[in-house]
């Protein structure tokens, strides 16, 4: 005879109940520096990236002195002959403030701004400033230019140094004309490439430096 007792009765099963975290008063304090921490190392490496920075650039404008001062005493060392064949030692222009234009017979612009050059020669000259132009050109080409169109300061032939000395201030792509303006302490003030502004050049000749 089958059992007739009802079955045990079950209580229905409920997933028991997990709090929430609750962060206890050592984390909540741990937070905030934590956050000071990071901020402060972030600082520091800033610092870090802006020192970096700034020993590049020193170490950058150390170099460009030194091959600037390299130049100017390379130039000081040259001896070549002038339009009517006649040595010039460039030495006899250190002490002064010298205008040193590179230029070529068959360089238009060159010879545009050469009248100009000319004049503002003579208008300094009772300074102490001297102009040069160095021919990066042969003495037959310059001796001629020099017959037709003579200037108030001399002309060397150069030739092949003439650009050489050019790329030793700066002038690495070799353009003409160029121009380059070393002080009485034999620091170069300024270099110019292309046709010079006479009213910025006279400006540049007549400050102690503008650098």
């Amino acid at each position: 005879m089958p059992d007739s007792t009802p079955p045990p009765a079950v209580s229905p099963v409920t997933a028991p109940t997990i709090p929430s975290p609750t962060p206890s008063p050592s984390t909540a304090v741990q937070e905030p520096r934590l956050r000071r921490r990071l901020l402060v190392g972030l600082a520091a490496g800033a610092g870090l990236s802006g020192a970096g920075f700034s020993w590049w650039r020193t170490r950058e404008r150390e170099r460009e002195r030194q091959q600037q001062e390299n130049a100017v005493n390379l130039f000081f060392q040259q001896t070549l002959p002038d339009s009517e064949g006649n040595v010039f030692a460039f030495e006899q222009l250190r002490g002064s403030q010298v205008v040193a234009n590179f230029w070529a017979t068959w360089c238009a612009p060159c010879v545009e701004e050469m009248p100009e050059l000319s004049a503002l020669a003579t208008e300094v000259q009772g300074s102490g400033t001297r102009f040069i132009g160095v021919g990066v050109d042969n003495p037959d080409s310059i001796a001629k230019f020099s017959s037709k169109l003579p200037v108030s300061y001399p002309l060397v032939v150069a030739n092949a140094t003439g650009a050489f000395l050019a790329a030793r201030f700066g002038n690495t792509a070799g353009g003409l004309p160029y121009t380059v303006v070393i002080g009485p302490d034999g620091r170069v003030k300024e270099q110019i490439l292309g046709r010079v502004r006479i009213d910025s050049l006279r400006e540049v000749i007549k400050s102690p430096d503008l650098r």
